[in-house]
């Protein structure tokens, strides 16, 4: 039954690589690396059009999504547009099946993949969507919190008898893990950082991601911490580098990616729209990728708590501060902003949009916190016993932010504000949520704002490869050989 599980995850993953393969100019790798995040956001944005059409179907879903895919594969080449060599392909397609089959080996046959009660409910959903189509009649505040994506990524596991897939989070968090890591570095390479440089920064920066209890767990754990981390890199990283690249095709992955964060997590969609808010209102941003990136998502974030709406709230009333109702509007927002960016008096105006809307979340977080100074408390309370020892987070929020202001202040990464923008106002808007929620965060590391920390963790790896990167290429020759010769000096003697 295992070999089920290893067919339908290379059917992700290929469906990921031929939409993937028309627009990306990049190589063999990163290819290889963006294919399962974009498959399996196909895969659950085709379930999410069934689902709202006449009913979900898990064989509907794969079915729909690779006529997608061999329909924008096969319409970029037969309009002779650029697409990678067939040798890259054959390069690119080895290293995805090479790919899936490792993580395969060690999620699946390993056996390692985590379940908590929470993955049970995501499980439970699953299976009724599969069953009946339909999502099963939970209480509203269960369907809030669990949403769309997480459930339908696990229907395989349903249809075929395996109860949920072992190996496709493990595949799409690696996935994004290995985004980060190619993303840094190919931008050093870019700007003539020595090779030997940069596999240190990478080996330095990557055990630091790893280093901690939480982002190891989520790398095998059946929830959407993980899932929503490497879906974010995906959408920031690629916008990033096409900023610095001006190779903008690969913003169809982005806006993929960006559409399957809107029914991942009830915050999704306002998640997405601040950390883009800097590329959409940029006049280096061409039109068209601002309608990729904003569209798929708005879409998808109507479509589905246009559905979700009535099943959440008593009949005949709405509340303005529901979920549903927030994302909606914002979608609505993000599509007006887009239409506005390109009226001419307007556009010198656009660059003060984001520093507006951080201005109206943080008018929002003080107005309720002088309301309810309570929840203010046991907030911090929560979130500071969290990050500091209780989260299982070991040193990382120790040493991260730390670590990105000296970054800041030493060095300037090509286009940073793409990058530094969404985590300098990600601390607002999780104080921002738990008002919106009507209840403060808790200490331990289930809490949900202590896993939302999940969601940012590859943005800053991708940020501090880059800075550190840059500035081990200050440092003289002479300099980095005695530094070697130290480091080695002292492994061997504590060896010893």
């Amino acid at each position: 039954m295992n070999l089920i599980e290893l067919g339908l995850l290379t059917w992700i993953v290929t469906i990921g690589f031929l939409i993937s393969a028309a627009f990306w100019p990049h190589g063999p790798v990163g290819l290889a690396l963006v294919s399962p995040i974009v498959g399996a956001s196909t895969y659950v944005l085709s379930g999410l059009a069934l689902f709202a059409l006449d009913g979900f179907s898990t064989i509907g879903s794969f079915v729909l999504a690779s006529v997608v895919a061999l329909g924008v594969f096969g319409t970029r080449v037969a309009r002779g547009s650029a697409v990678p060599s067939l040798h890259d392909l054959a390069v690119s397609a080895t290293y995805s099946i090479s790919g899936t089959l490792v993580v395969f080996l060690i999620a699946g046959l390993g056996s390692i993949t985590r379940l908590t009660p929470d993955s049970i409910v995501y499980l439970t959903i699953a299976g009724g969507l599969e069953r009946f189509g339909e999502i099963p009649n939970f209480a509203p505040d269960q369907i809030l919190r669990r949403q769309f994506t997480t459930p339908v990524l696990q229907t395989g596991g349903v249809v075929t008898g395996l109860g949920y897939f072992q190996s496709l989070i493990p595949l799409v968090v690696g996935s994004g893990f290995g985004l980060m890591l190619w993303l840094g570095a190919k931008s050093l390479v870019r700007q003539s950082v020595a090779l030997p440089r940069i596999a240190f920064v990478l080996g330095l920066v990557g055990a630091f991601v790893l280093s901690t209890n939480q982002v190891l767990y989520h790398l095998f754990y059946i929830n959407g911490q993980g899932t929503f981390a490497a879906l974010l890199l995906t959408v920031l990283g690629l916008t990033w580098y096409a900023t610095a690249t001006e190779q903008w095709s690969v913003a169809v992955m982005a806006g993929i990616a960006a559409a399957a964060i809107a029914p991942l997590r009830a915050e999704g969609i306002i998640v997405v729209a601040f950390f883009l808010l800097p590329v959409l209102v940029s006049k280096s941003t061409p039109v068209w990728a601002r309608w990729v990136l904003v569209l798929p998502s708005a879409v998808t974030a109507i479509l589905w708590n246009g559905v979700l709406l009535p099943r959440v709230l008593p009949e005949g009333t709405i509340e303005l501060t529901s979920a549903p109702v927030l994302a909606i509007a914002v979608s609505a927002a993000l599509v007006l902003l887009v239409v506005l960016s390109q009226v001419s008096v307007l556009i010198r105006l656009m660059r003060w949009v984001p520093l507006a809307a951080l201005g109206l979340l943080l008018l929002y977080t003080g107005a309720r916190s002088v309301r309810d100074t309570t929840l203010l408390y046991e907030t911090l309370s929560a979130m500071g016993s969290n990050i500091a020892l209780t989260g299982l987070w070991a040193t990382f929020w120790w040493i991260a932010p730390l670590a990105v202001a000296i970054c800041v202040v030493a060095t300037t990464v090509p286009y940073q504000n793409r990058l530094l923008w969404g985590l300098g106002a990600y601390p607002v808007l999780l104080f921002a949520f738990a008002y919106l929620r009507a209840g403060a965060y808790r200490v331990g590391p289930g809490d949900s704002a202590n896993r939302m920390l999940m969601h940012v963790v590859f943005v800053i790896g991708l940020y501090l490869i880059v800075a550190l990167g840059q500035l081990a290429a200050s440092v003289s020759e002479e300099q980095w050989s005695v530094y070697r010769f130290y480091t080695s000096a002292r492994d061997t003697l504590l060896v010893r």
